[in-house]
């Protein structure tokens, strides 16, 4: 059994800060999905009004 443990906070309040700490100390982490979306549409070439439908 796995727990699992989601990491929740206003902007700049260190929660990659905190992801990043807790991967360099041996656990598994995984990216933030909307961000890494994001920027793969971004590399496609969208605005993120774009990919945000506005």
């Amino acid at each position: 059994m796995s727990n699992w443990y989601v990491i929740t906070g206003g902007p700049s309040s260190g929660k990659t800060t905190t992801v990043n700490l807790l991967h360099e100390r041996g656990y598994a982490t995984t990216v933030e999905h909307a961000r890494h979306y994001i920027d793969l549409q971004r590399i496609e070439g969208r605005s993120v009004e774009e990919v945000r439908g506005r």
